[in-house]
């Protein structure tokens, strides 16, 4: 073995190893190690970028905002939305930034046929500068912002509201070698300047290696696991136009190191002049190594907060016979964190409840919407405090960790006759409502048990426990509720 064979096998091992650690130990009671505004000019490897970031276990989404290079700000917009649509992250902020005459680029055609989404009807835009302020001047942490384009709507905050440099902790950008160079910097080189002698530290990144190519090979990859982030990447470069640039070897790994620098920069080589960091992935990593180390990061979305077990248990010898027989389907439709969440709701509601199972799949939908975990939602219930409907709270508080003692709760007086719960995250309030046909069905069923079996008979509550294994089953909680933003 030769001595560089050597040391690629030694690399390769540490690297791992502070992955498999750095990964798995950060997280704590639903709060993330990483905070982070995204801006993009919304190229393909933007797209690879902000589904990385969105995955990640570890990383808070606070916005996104389309500026305009690679695309016109406007189409930007919609792309970003279609894509969080898609992944059901509706509710994490979107904003608009101001469009720019700039030279047109040469792939912009090319940027414009790709579907980042299903197409949707937006609601009213609201501008780069609303989002990014209310992102920032609240937040309890600094945060990182992350510049997938130009430095522009970057500069454009600080400009106007220098108060927030304390506020945030770096700038992440991606930009070729050498900077002037570099398509990021040309299309706007004062923004760089004022961001370059703001104080705030800038890190650049840049991709110096000619083997990171988007291949084929490289979507192979990182779409074997079961994440959807992974088989939402490997979707959209399955697209003609798209496969027509890789078989051509036009795709390259650029703004898809900026997660990977994000949470690993052990594994670039930097150096640091006053407050400018350059940043470039280490020659000596091996590209199987680089490919798996982007899987990772798609698939810590797969990774669930557990503060007592290792796992939750999935295995169906630890359950009663009629919860075994349900979880093979129950997991493979759901997945583990909507198991998790219905079963302890149903141990600490003490019997397994109708109203406690949907508001615990409400729950779990309100922290996909947000793309957030546990104890990061605050929560109005319209349920008031006297079953049947009171038992919704229990489900919502077990799902999103807005209990009682973390004091994320509140139970209004007013009561609604279809379960209605608003929740609050990231500075937007969303209401969500059981849907009126579905809440129909429930009140029916309950009504018939209780004219054929009595409240208080045994029959009874053994007819609603097997109802509500059904309704466990069988409604899906991105299509059962309404969301909307304002009280109907």
């Amino acid at each position: 073995m030769t001595k560089k064979t050597a040391m690629k096998r030694f690399l390769y091992l540490f690297f791992i190893l502070s992955i498999f650690v750095g990964n798995k130990t950060y997280a704590h009671a639903g709060k993330s190690s990483y905070h982070v505004f995204i801006d993009s000019d919304c190229a393909i490897d933007d797209f690879r970028a902000i589904t990385m970031l969105l995955a990640g276990h570890d990383i808070r989404v606070l916005g996104i905002t389309a500026s305009s290079g690679s695309l016109p700000a406007h189409i930007g917009t919609q792309k970003i939305s279609e894509l969080c649509a898609d992944l059901y992250h509706e509710g994490v902020p979107q904003g608009k930034g101001d469009e720019v005459h700039i030279p047109k680029a040469e792939w912009e055609d090319f940027a414009k046929s790709i579907q980042w989404g299903t197409a949707i009807k937006k609601d009213e835009e609201q501008s780069a500068m609303q989002v990014l302020y209310t992102a920032i001047h609240s937040y309890q942490y600094p945060v990182t912002l992350i510049a997938l384009g130009s430095l522009t709507t970057y500069a454009q905050f600080l400009q106007k509201h220098p108060q927030y440099t304390k506020n945030i902790d770096k700038i992440i950008w991606y930009n070729s070698m050498p900077i002037e160079q570099g398509y990021n910097y040309v299309l706007d080189t004062a923004s760089y300047s004022f961001i370059a002698k703001s104080g705030v530290p800038l890190h650049i990144v840049s991709n110096t290696r000619a083997d990171l190519v988007c291949s084929n090979d490289y979507i192979s990859k990182i779409s074997k696991s079961e994440s959807k982030y992974a088989k939402k990447i490997a979707t959209v470069h399955t697209q003609n136009t798209v496969q027509k640039r890789m078989k051509q070897n036009h795709l390259h790994l650029w703004d898809d190191l900026i997660p990977l620098y994000l949470t690993n920069p052990i594994l670039f080589t930097s150096t640091t002049n006053g407050s400018i960091t350059l940043s470039e992935l280490s020659a000596s990593i091996p590209l199987e190594f680089i490919y798996e180390s982007i899987a990772l990061i798609l698939e810590s979305s797969q990774e669930y907060e557990n503060r007592v077990f290792s796992h939750f248990p999935i295995e169906s010898h630890l359950y009663k016979k009629e919860y075994a027989d349900l979880l093979e389907n129950i997991y493979e439709k759901y997945g583990v964190e909507e198991w998790k969440a219905v079963v302890l709701t149903n141990e600490i509601h003490g019997h397994t409840g109708i109203y406690s199972i949907i508001g615990a799949k409400m729950g779990i939908r309100a922290c996909e919407y947000f793309n957030v975990g546990v104890n990061n939602i605050y929560v109005t219930t319209y349920v008031g405090s006297l079953p049947p409907l009171s038992c919704f709270n229990d489900g919502v508080q077990i799902s999103t960790g807005a209990t009682i003692g973390q004091g994320l709760i509140r139970i209004s007086d007013t009561v609604y006759a279809t379960p209605t719960v608003a929740f609050t995250c990231n500075n937007k309030t969303v209401y969500m409502s059981i849907r009126e046909d579905v809440a129909q069905k429930i009140r029916d069923d309950i009504a018939f048990g209780v004219k054929n079996y009595g409240l208080e008979s045994l029959k009874y509550w053994d007819y609603i426990e097997e109802l509500a294994l059904v309704y466990w089953r069988d409604f899906d909680k991105r299509d059962i509720f309404n969301i909307y933003t304002t009280l109907e």
